[in-house]
């Protein structure tokens, strides 16, 4: 059979590449800056699994992925046009013209070979096909990819199951299920999968999809979105007043939104509008009203995005394969992060649900942890303390805005919009018990010692302690004690029988060990003779192994200065600054901080030689850590001295303190901002603070690739810059200084670079290695488009800009296809599968290889590797600060770095050397050169983030969207003090631009809840509050009460709430169940009486509900209120009945007998009998021990019986 009838390509199973072919002696290397080679070796080359020794060079990445690729022309087309292939393709990645996204720069020829990102899966209305998704979405996330769904397709809540008579929960429930699943899935090493969940418009419980987010702890592995039609904005331009229609997708009835008040804000009336005309009483949701909704959650907190379905429907080109139902998430973010496991680097938590500090507090990740996203530029932020921290230019951190004596208070603000001398907060991990992970106390102090005065040899690792004798010929006591506690850490090991632990060295001040099992400990840590260099496994470890390495350190080469005059310090001496700074973390990882400072220059010193004299010896540059203040007491506190000598003269200096040392404020400032690397960025997701231990950075979302059901992205990107014509005439047109014949060429290699990376994908499953072959969908985007425009002279979001971006777009797409027709008449390679019906055949259209062809993706890391700008993103800065050193007063000395072409055109138009520093200088400061004083022209080419506005984002996204077949990654960001006027702005622009989807991010929107509370506690008394022991009020003999009886998985509860109707505020909550057994009411009893003196001590019972609400157990039970999870959640469900009724009618109303409860909710009292009589499962218990009545019948105990809950009494089973 001749390769032009093969109709499917074998599977990513069947498929053997061939063995990767020897590195050419000739072949060129790679065009990297400095930035690029370091994300290559941070993040791509490969790394001896022991050590993490980098052991692959660029050119060995960029070869491996070539070839890698071209592994089916060498098995279509033989060796000689393989290797072919492989120098193209390694030529366009080592010439930066080129690059793949990043799963399959990591992945190609490694044996992981998931090389695509993102899939989207179907979620059908059966309990079946809801669950085989999860399935589904287990495989792919243990595979390290994301997952993006529609729920539109579920029926609403409330809806009939036709197979049990009883009622769905509806969606919401699904997506809790499917958060909760994945949160348990345990990934690959790559990457772990990110969530989007998308709801139409028209769906019944889209309001209450929307508001979900509100409750911060659900959904935190979820970014969702609205999928909205033409019609359904129409309305909302045209006739805001006009009722919404929403449809019932299990059936198709229609209805409108009726408001309500409680668990839910709406509720379908199909009555009303079967009939044409609701009750006069009733009010109903509006187009524009739930527009508004959107509008002001996502000013509020930056969901939803938006996504136009039509518009995007109208450029996919498989219409017989279905239509778009969901988008892959992209957001970033990096750096180390604590987690109840140990501190860990992102890169190693991809994908893995944790739990991690914040503040002195655990909190939990969503169920999709970590997970990489985009490739960005990136930055260095330096910390006057010597922390570093690299993130994106549009990462929120904590800024201080005003620090008085006794308070602090900040806000969220963009990387882009600080500048040097700003204080960013800390935090403050005092309250923090400690942590699980690698490493004993013992092992880190021997560890500690080796690190700071010891040496690794072939026959074991050497601990030297120096001291010379007192004039009594005994050991010094400091020395004695060390070495006392090395001896007795060192039991611990496997050492021989014959081990004797210290001895002296003969003409010399050291005592010392050798310990052959402590060479091998040492080198499970990765210490290897020669190479004593504490690496990630030192830092990724226990609390009591950091605090046992930190001991040793310090008594090796720490020591205690100063006098109470000039002020006490604890200071560690090391020629190794990334050694000090991971003992810096380690050290705020237990709530001490500390400030590293340079304090000597390479050079020649007279030190000690060992045998009691100096000589001179070469020295590097010193640098010192140094603990002062209130930090010194916690450091003695948690950490301190073996050595006996330093923990008497430490404490000696401490006690003789008069005063209180200055309190640790846990803000730094900062002390530059420099441009870093390009590379692949992360994103996770923390409800509640929205924070993590990787210095507070919050992360933003964005879409770019719509997908079909199991449909994946395969995505790379072009850069720009590259084929700028330098050699054109200046007069020249934009046109004629852009080498088109060049980007051709290479818009037809990639093209077929991406077509190759379908066939050898390892697909997690077999659907969507199906979808794959179906569609052969490929993204080919492009990125320097910010540098391109400056080597034009053209402004960024000008009208010239606009029009290059659509002549760019389309040349792109048009290329594209050209080259996936190629691929069929030239190569004979067969069309996608799913040709016949698709848009393209039936337009009458050349065969092609691929359904799809181009996308704008983000592009992070891979523009850092490239050496340009990211996609289609201005440039953030034409100017950052890069500190080199510091002096040896510890002030840094920072050199200027400046965008080549900018100062190009400074020279060109004749700018002094004085000027140029000068206009630089505002350029650093400001962040633009809006407001200098060079000409018009210059300041309209060289704009950046800080001079385009939000219009002009949406119109450049919608320029390059003319004729781009997928879709724009762009995130329209808004300043802090836009309004939802703003929000509502951007969104119908981008409607009407022809956008596919848009998503808008003001700047700090994720700190506006808590503001009202920073405004009352800007107005309160600054002057600082005592500590005043909470005393509960005397409540009087009698007192009012409103009784609320509530279904539980125990039985009826009866609740009863005591208010002072004066003050109309709750005193006590009382509850007690008719047939509960004692432990159960025993327990209920001890929370009431808990709530009940919270209340007493002036507490809110709102907050009482927030800590009960959603509590889960073996035994749940369904009501009209929804499911009862637990005891305790079956007591919220009655406060939050009583509350929603006080909240509409009034405390006074309720005393007086005026209201009927029932309006607010369905009676909660019916008998558990009658839900199980539907077969639904009440869960696990443990049996009579516990005395847990039956729910059926409620007489008899529960016994746990053969694997499953019984009733002897009625004969009801759980199973």
């Amino acid at each position: 059979m001749s390769r032009s009838q093969k109709t499917t390509p074998p599977s990513s199973q069947e498929f053997q590449s061939p063995a990767t072919p020897a590195q050419p002696g000739d072949l060129p290397e790679p065009k990297l800056s400095e930035n690029s080679s370091t994300v290559l070796a941070n993040r791509y080359l490969a790394k001896d699994e022991i050590t993490g020794a980098v052991v692959e060079t660029p050119k060995g990445l960029f070869w491996r992925v070539a070839t890698a690729i071209a592994a089916p022309e060498y098995r279509e087309l033989g060796k000689p046009v393989g290797d072919k292939w492989s120098r193209r393709f390694y030529n366009l990645m080592a010439t930066g013209t080129f690059m793949p996204n990043s799963p399959t720069l990591m992945n190609a020829g490694r044996s992981m070979g998931m090389l695509s990102a993102c899939f989207v899966l179907p979620v059908e209305d059966s309990i079946d096909g809801i669950f085989t998704t999860l399935k589904h979405v287990a495989l792919i996330q243990k595979a390290g990819g994301g997952t993006g769904f529609s729920f539109s397709s579920l029926r609403p809540d409330g809806s009939i199951v036709a197979s049990s008579g009883g009622r769905t929960s509806g969606p919401l429930s699904f997506i809790d299920a499917y958060s909760a699943g994945t949160d348990a899935i345990q990934q690959g090493a790559f990457r772990r999968g990110a969530n989007m969940g998308v709801m139409r418009c028209d769906h019944p419980d889209v309001l209450e999809f929307l508001r979900a987010k509100d409750d911060l702890t659900r959904w935190t592995n979820y970014n969702i979105s609205i999928g909205v039609t033409n019609d359904w904005m129409q309305r909302v331009v045209d006739s805001p007043e006009e009722r919404l229609l929403v449809v019932n997708p299990n059936g198709g009835q229609k209805a409108w939104l009726r408001k309500s008040v409680g668990r839910r804000c709406s509720e379908a009336d199909y009555d009303a509008f079967a009939a044409g005309e609701g009750p006069a009483d009733v009010d109903y949701w509006t187009y524009g009203e739930v527009m508004d909704q959107v509008i002001e959650h996502a000013w509020r907190n930056g969901e939803p995005g938006m996504l136009f379905v039509d518009r995007a429907n109208e450029d996919n080109q498989v219409p017989n394969l279905g239509t778009y139902e969901a988008t892959n998430p992209c957001v970033t973010g990096d750096t180390w992060v604590l987690t109840e496991e140990g501190p860990q680097q992102v890169s190693a938590l991809l994908h893995k649900p944790t739990r991690v500090a914040v503040d002195g507090e655990w909190f939990a990740t969503s169920d999709k942890g970590f997970f990489p996203t985009a490739v960005k530029q990136t930055y260095l932020l330096h910390c006057a303390n010597g922390q570093q921290l690299r993130l994106t230019e549009d990462h929120p951190v904590r800024k201080v805005i005003v620090k008085t004596r006794w308070r602090i208070e900040s806000e969220w603000c963009e990387l882009k919009d600080l500048q040097p001398g700003d204080e960013i907060v800390l935090h403050d991990h005092r309250s923090l018990g400690g942590w699980q992970g690698r490493g004993s106390e013992q092992e880190g102090y021997l560890l500690g010692l080796l690190q700071g005065d010891g040496a690794l040899l072939e026959q074991g690792a050497a601990l030297s302690v120096w001291s010379a004798k007192t004039a009594d010929g005994t050991v010094a006591p400091g020395a004695l004690s060390v070495m006392g506690a090395a001896e007795a850490a060192l039991t611990t090991l496997n050492h021989r029988s014959d081990f004797a632990g210290f001895h002296a060295i003969s003409n010399r001040t050291e005592w010392r060990a050798v310990s052959a099992p402590l060479r091998n400990l040492a080198s499970e840590f990765g210490m290897k003779p020669g190479a004593k260099v504490a690496g990630n496994a030192i830092e990724s470890t226990s609390s009591d192994f950091h605090i046992g390495w930190l001991r040793g350190m310090f008594d090796a080469d720490g020591s205690v200065q100063g006098n109470l005059v000039k002020g006490v310090s604890v200071r560690l001496a090391q020629s190794d600054e990334p050694l000090l700074q991971c003992a810096q973390r380690m050290l705020a990882r237990l709530g001490v901080q500390s400030r590293i400072l340079s304090h000597r220059e390479a050079g020649f010193a007279m030190l000690p030689d060992g045998k009691g004299g100096v000589r001179d010896y070469a020295t590097k540059e010193q640098f010192e850590l140094i603990i002062s203040g209130s930090n010194l007491a916690m450091f003695a506190e948690r950490i301190g001295f073996e050595d006996a000598e330093k923990t008497a003269r430490l404490q000696s200096l401490l006690g003789a303190k008069t005063r209180r040392a200055n309190q640790e404020r846990f803000v730094v400032a900062i002390d530059a901002i420099t441009k870093d690397a390009v590379e692949e960025v992360y994103d996770v997701q923390v409800p509640g603070p929205n924070a993590f231990d990787a210095n507070g950075l919050y992360v933003h979302n964005c879409g770019e690739q719509w997908l079909l059901p199991y449909g994946s992205c395969n995505l790379g990107s072009i850069n720009l810059n590259t084929f700028y014509k330098s050699d054109a005439p200046e007069s020249a047109g934009w046109e004629e200084r852009f080498d088109w014949e060049g980007f051709d060429s290479a818009v037809h290699d990639c093209v077929r670079f991406l077509d190759d990376v379908i066939t050898i994908n390892n697909y997690p499953i077999d659907e969507i290695r199906e979808r794959a072959e179906q569609e052969r969908r490929i993204g080919l985007g492009v990125m320097g488009f910010a540098d391109l425009l400056f080597q034009l002279g053209v402004r960024y979001g000008s009208e010239q800009s606009f029009s290059i971006a659509r002549a760019l777009s389309a040349r792109l797409t048009d290329q594209s296809l050209l080259a996936s027709e190629a691929l069929v008449a030239k190569d004979g390679r067969p069309v996608f599968t799913a040709w016949e019906g698709s848009k393209p055949e039936m337009d009458g259209k050349a065969k092609r290889r691929n359904s799809h062809v181009t996308t704008v993706a983000p592009t992070g890391t891979i523009s850092i590797i490239a050496a340009c700008s990211g996609g289609i993103e201005p440039l953030f800065s034409l100017a950052f600060q890069r500190q080199v050193m510091k002096d040896a007063e510890g002030v840094p000395v920072v050199m200027k770095e400046v965008n080549n072409d900018f100062r190009a055109a400074l020279v060109d138009a004749g700018c002094s050397a004085t000027e140029i520093e000068t206009i630089i200088d505002i350029a650093l400061e400001e962040g633009t050169i809006e407001h200098t004083n060079l000409s018009q022209e210059m300041r309209d080419t060289f704009v950046t983030a800080h001079d385009v506005k939000p219009r002009e984002h949406i119109l450049m996204q919608a320029a390059w969207q003319s004729s781009i077949d997928n879709a724009v990654s762009k995130t329209i960001n808004l300043p802090h003090d836009s309004t939802e006027d703003d929000v509502r702005t951007a969104y119908l622009l981008a409607w009407r631009e022809g956008c596919k989807g848009v998503t808008v991010y003001r700047d700090g929107c994720r700190d506006m809840q808590p503001m009202a509370l920073k405004e009352k506690e800007t107005a309160a008394d600054s002057a600082p509050a005592a500590y005043k022991p909470l005393i509960p009020v005397k409540l009087p003999e009698i007192m009012p009460s409103i009784r609320v009886r509530q279904l539980t998985p125990f039985g009826n509860m009866h609740v009863k709430i005591s208010v002072d109707p004066k003050t109309e505020r709750e005193m006590e909550v009382f509850a007690q169940l008719g047939k509960g057994g004692d432990v159960a009411n025993s327990d209920l009893e001890a929370v009431c009486r808990m709530i009940s003196l919270f209340l007493r001590c002036g507490g809110a019972l709102d907050l009482t509900l927030k800590q009960l609400e959603g509590i889960g157990s073996s035994l749940t039970v369904p009501s009209r209120d929804g499911r009862i999870m637990s005891l305790a959640d079956g007591l919220a469900k009655a406060i939050q009945r009583y509350m929603n009724v006080k909240e509409r009618f009034g405390l006074r109303a309720i005393l007086l007998g005026e209201v009927d409860a029932e309006q607010m909710h369905g009676d909660p009292s019916e008998k558990a009998s009658t839900v199980n009589g539907t077969g639904s499962r009440v869960g696990t218990g443990t049996g009579g021990a516990f005395k847990i009545k039956c729910p059926s019948c409620e007489v008899n105990n529960l016994i746990f019986e053969e694997g499953c809950c019984k009733c002897q009494g009625c004969g009801y089973s759980q199973c």
